[in-house]
């Protein structure tokens, strides 16, 4: 069981899902192509569950191949769409085509989260450690969920299973040292507390995100956990001393990871542009990251993007002669062979745009 805050605080608490567990039950809303009223999913056969989402551009062909192989099986393949924003669209995109598949959505609260978070989402998605679409398990006639992972795998796996030669307790095995419980604890507070985030309730993600910390602190070697307590901290009149020094260990903590530094210093620059110890420690922790070579177009978007929020900290700090020293460096980044055409555009603006910003604070000082 993973628990990521107190009741009080209206935290949930969720169990995990492992292979060797009993599926949680489906709760869907509606059933998108079909004509048949929305019941209880009885797992009463070897059935799929994949979830998938209309931004997924993959995700529905990978549910239509798994339910081609289980019709040749008697096996059922649900496809459910989750964290859902736009229901139209989705049904829209679950109509396309000829699935053989039953393509239905999860059931929602009547208050819908930010996130978009339904009872499967929670339930399966989450529970299982998986962080995004499509996700895939197998249940079995029992109930017993025997495989869960990438569906692109059923192919091969569901001989095995099919055979009763499939060892559901070495899956088991293996997704738990694959998946920890601290991850899924990470993945829970990040989910809960984004979703209060964007509710504009800062205090409430800044309690989720402190109390999960108490309960489990391993997951503070996440990335994702550290940048989004300094969200939560910038939001808060007051914080931001204690904003400044979170940021100082987590840059420290996570200096290897380029995509880390970059939404940590973007946090910081944007929301503590008063704190000049921040806007320092911004500047180091950028500096020290080089401009290449770069292994991959991402990579190199990424340093860009050190460079540009280096040279904004500068001009914030009054050091515009540094800044446009860092925003000459960007230029370079910004015409490099394996950047997009859009990432090049989206660069160009923004250097403009700094260097205007400048040359108007070398003017008033």
């Amino acid at each position: 069981m993973i628990q990521t805050g107190d009741p009080k605080e209206s935290i949930e608490t969720i169990d995990r899902l492992l292979p060797g567990d009993r599926a949680p039950g489906l709760k869907l809303a509606r059933i998108f192509n079909r004509e048949t009223p929305v019941e209880q999913v009885k797992f009463d056969r070897l059935s799929a569950v994949i979830l998938w989402n209309a931004g997924c551009v993959g995700c529905l062909p990978a549910v239509s191949e798994v339910a081609e192989l289980g019709a040749a099986h008697d096996m059922p393949c649900y496809g459910v769409a989750v964290m859902v924003r736009d229901v139209d669209r989705t049904a829209a995109a679950a109509m396309e085509g000829n699935s053989k598949a039953i393509l239905a959505l999860e059931a929602r609260p009547a208050d819908v989260t930010g996130l978009s978070r339904g009872w499967v989402t929670r339930h399966w998605l989450e529970a299982s450690g998986q962080q995004g679409v499509p996700a895939a398990f197998l249940v079995d006639g029992r109930s017993v969920v025997v495989w869960m992972g990438d569906p692109t795998e059923i192919r091969d796996v569901l001989p095995a299973v099919l055979n009763g030669r499939w060892d559901v307790e070495e899956a088991r095995r293996r997704w738990r040292a694959a998946v920890s419980d601290e991850a899924i604890a990470n993945l829970l507070i990040v989910r809960n507390a984004t979703d209060a985030l964007v509710a504009g309730k800062a205090e409430t993600a800044l309690g989720i995100i402190e109390t999960g910390e108490r309960k489990a602190p391993l997951v503070r070697r996440y990335a994702e956990f550290s940048i989004l307590k300094l969200q939560a901290l910038t939001a808060l009149p007051g914080r931001e001393d204690e904003a400044a020094r979170h940021y100082a260990a987590a840059a420290s903590r996570f200096a290897d990871d380029l995509r880390a530094q970059i939404s940590l210093a973007a946090t910081v620059v944007r929301a503590l542009k008063g704190n000049e110890t921040a806007m320092r420690t911004a500047v180091e922790h950028l500096a020290a990251i080089g401009d290449g070579p770069a292994e991959t177009a991402n990579d190199a978007a990424s340093r860009l993007w050190c460079r540009l929020l280096e040279a904004e900290a500068l001009i914030t700090l009054g050091a515009t002669d540094d800044a446009l020293i860092a925003l000459d460096r960007a230029d370079v980044l910004a015409r490099g062979p394996n950047l997009p055409e859009s990432v090049k555009g989206q660069a160009a603006t923004e250097i403009e745009r700094l260097r205007a910003h400048a040359g108007k604070t070398a003017d008033i000082a």
